[in-house]
């Protein structure tokens, strides 16, 4: 079909193949694939002068620098939420400990009165069994 009108490229189409034919004469191989490049399974050359892919690199390492930041705010956030509750878990355990220690001192304290009071029975008793007796 010689008579048929060709649609002229557009001019993105032209400087993207010239690019790539520039880099394939003149471009390093790279190992550090951008995301785009990954996840299209595209091998390329990496040339000085072109900025394609060092931008997007450059802009996924700003995005992860910022997500590292994040987390690290998380972290320092979720440790101080950890420290307030640890030290109130220890605040708790101490007071437990303080009113168990309480009550069975308390408890010793009432065995050894009845035991005390006991010693004073037998005596009361005799002393009662007397006073009978002599009325």
């Amino acid at each position: 079909m010689p008579d048929r009108i060709q649609k002229s490229r557009s001019r993105k189409t032209v400087e993207r193949e010239n690019a790539a034919a520039f880099i394939a004469l003149n471009g390093d191989r790279s190992e550090m694939l951008c995301t785009y490049c990954f996840r299209h399974k595209k091998s390329y050359k990496f040339a000085a002068g072109r900025k394609d892919c060092v931008s997007r690199l450059i802009e996924q390492q700003k995005k992860l620098d910022q997500e590292a930041v994040e987390a690290e705010d998380d972290l320092i956030e979720l440790q101080a939420k950890l420290s307030t509750a640890v030290s109130r878990l220890a605040r708790i355990r101490r007071i437990r400990n303080g009113v168990k220690a309480k009550s069975e001192e308390l408890f010793h304290r009432g065995m050894d009165e009845l035991e005390r009071e006991s010693e004073v029975l037998p005596a009361l008793d005799a002393h009662e069994n007397w006073v009978v007796n002599d009325l």
